[in-house]
């Protein structure tokens, strides 16, 4: 079955610390990039977005099946703000509602990471945001990692948010001093992957698997070193502007009200939609 999947990225603050070599935010793209690949790779029809979750939850990538556009928004997001959870997975879910159409049975999912408290607001909110995603037929699956994951309190307040969806949800936990790459790997979010294929019953497909993956690899470590250069050589750029547009950037948050940010969240899912329609009309 294909799926359309926004991943939601926790980004905020918390993420610069090195509990988790070299940072939070470091190991939470890697595993990000593996389940992107998983995700994609186990059906052509599956789509992907990226959307981060702090300080104003915002999609940075509209539903693509292309991975190295999917690796660059991953790389191009930063650690800044509060976690926006509730707001983020509402976002996500408007994404989902105005994808296209599919003739074919496509499952809807959100895979959120989250690596920071949960605020008493948030909290309060999920309830409402867990009747959204029940009545829309979307799933969610969430990643807790980091010393957050190990407290009984966001332990219980994600368990208890998962308890009131109905469609296939789950919550991993990865334990301190554990490499989140592996855990993941052998976890339920993982348990149709192609690279669990058995060597011993399937020894060709596993060959097969293991050179897709080394050219999948080569591929996206040729752009990684592409971005980082690009990001190299704009920097100087991004310095003089930086005090202009954190300007800009207070000056929208004060205009905008939240059904307007929701909108123009939406616009931003939907603009790649109405350009591939334009360019089949032509």
């Amino acid at each position: 079955m294909s799926q359309l999947c926004v991943l939601c990225l926790d980004n905020s603050h918390f993420m610069v610390n090195e509990d988790l070599l070299p940072s939070r935010l470091a190991v939470q793209r890697e595993a990000a990039n593996a389940l992107i690949h998983q995700i994609l790779s186990s059906n052509a029809e599956s789509r992907v977005a990226i959307l981060q979750l702090a300080p104003n939850a915002k999609p940075v990538r509209t539903l693509t099946t292309d991975e190295v556009l999917l690796m660059r928004a991953l790389y191009g997001v930063s650690a800044d703000g509060q976690l926006r959870f509730t707001r983020g997975l509402e976002i996500a879910l408007l994404v989902l509602k105005n994808a296209p159409q599919s003739e074919t049975t496509v499952r809807k999912r959100v895979l959120a990471f989250v690596g920071s408290p949960v605020s008493e607001e948030d909290i309060k909110q999920l309830p409402s945001t867990a009747r959204k995603l029940r009545r829309a037929n979307v799933s969610i699956d969430i990643v807790s990692f980091g010393p957050e994951a190990e407290t009984d309190r966001q332990k219980q307040v994600l368990r208890e948010f998962l308890s009131q969806m109905t469609c296939d949800s789950h919550l991993v936990c990865v334990p301190k001093d554990n490499d989140m790459n592996y855990f993941l790997s052998t976890s339920i979010l993982f348990s149709n992957a192609v690279s669990l294929v058995n060597e011993r019953t399937d020894p060709e497909i596993a060959i097969a698997v293991k050179q897709s993956a080394a050219e999948h690899n080569t591929r996206l470590d040729a752009e990684m070193k592409r971005a980082i250069q690009e990001s190299e050589k704009s920097s100087g750029i991004k310095t003089e502007s930086k005090n202009s547009t954190k300007e800009t950037e207070k000056n929208e948050q004060t205009v905008l009200s939240e059904e307007e940010q929701l909108a123009l969240a939406l616009q931003l899912s939907l603009l790649e939609t109405q350009i591939k329609k334009s360019d089949k009309k032509q």
